[in-house]
């Protein structure tokens, strides 16, 4: 039974066995309290706010000071025009992971905003304006002093004292599925029970309808992105050629037509089985290959 109390604006957040408002297709619930759209939403607005706020402050001073120390309309104008922009830059930017700033173009991205505030600095300091060339300077340094711990803090925090071991092997599953879908490929049925078996099996077919690509997927969550493979006591450590076997066999057995008919193709085709595990971290990145295959 789902222990949040609800909403009383949204009577469906009432209804104590309903899992995401019954659209479990387009929403994720693990705690039952928030979903990450919600968390994701108001991390945006709260960057936008925060954003928005030293726009409006960049844009009054600026102007309060090149105006002669005068208040005028615009100073009012200014004000508002820097908390829109720096709203809509928050908003938008704000829920970003981490590594967005801090991997491929990130911190090219990083160093071109530093170097526009930092070049503000200097023309206000040859201005004459000592003040607000050290606020400008601040606005500088400010982007390489964001830590992977400061951007994440909501994201990881909620990952770790929200979900369950269940719940954060769910993110990898459907970070998985996702990346195969973009590729192109298709999604078996291989689930056994008590959630055992493979994590996914996926294939993709050439234009003439034989196997183009075979396969088995095992998914992970780790806080720092590096997991291992457990070892079972009667099939061998996960991924092996002897866990696999042994999964393909149940595969087989299994009363659910589908999950059968996955097995019936690993097995005619088990010399094409490519394995492949990926590792979701606490910032929410998935990655894949950071985990050694056994090599039995």
């Amino acid at each position: 039974m789902d222990s949040f109390e609800g909403n009383s604006s949204d009577p469906a957040s009432l209804h104590k066995y309903a899992y995401c408002w019954d659209n479990p297709a387009s929403n994720y619930d693990p705690s039952g309290h928030l979903t990450l759209g919600e968390i994701s939403t108001s991390t945006a607005i709260g960057s936008g706010l925060s954003w928005g706020f030293f726009g409006a402050l960049s844009g009054a001073v600026t102007t309060y000071r090149h105006n002669g120390n005068q208040l005028g309309w615009n100073v009012a104008g200014n004000a508002a025009i820097g908390g829109a922009v720096g709203f809509a830059g928050g908003f938008f930017l704000g829920p970003l992971p981490p590594t967005a700033w801090t991997t491929g173009g990130g911190p090219w991205m990083l160093a071109l905003l530093s170097g526009i505030a930092a070049n503000g600095a200097v023309q206000e300091y040859q201005a004459g304006y000592a003040d607000l060339a050290v606020l400008d300077a601040a606005f500088a340094v400010a982007p390489f002093m964001l830590t992977y711990r400061e951007l994440s803090i909501k994201f990881e925090g909620y990952i770790e004292s929200t979900l369950t071991a269940a719940g954060k092997g769910v993110i990898g599953e459907e970070a998985a599925a996702k990346a195969f879908a973009r590729a192109g490929y298709e999604s078996l049925k291989c689930r056994l029970s008590s959630n055992n078996g493979p994590d996914g099996v996926f294939v993709k077919y050439n234009a003439d309808g034989t196997i183009s690509d075979l396969v088995v997927a095992e998914s992970k969550y780790a806080a720092n992105g590096y997991a291992r493979l457990s070892t079972t006591k009667t099939m061998g450590q996960q991924m092996s050629w002897e866990w696999i076997d042994a999964n393909i066999n149940l595969m087989r057995m299994s009363a659910d037509p589908e999950v059968a008919q996955t097995g019936d193709l690993l097995f005619l085709n088990r010399d094409v089985i490519a394995r492949k595990v990926n590792v979701v971290d606490q910032w929410g990145v998935n990655r894949w290959n950071t985990v050694t295959l056994p090599q039995d």
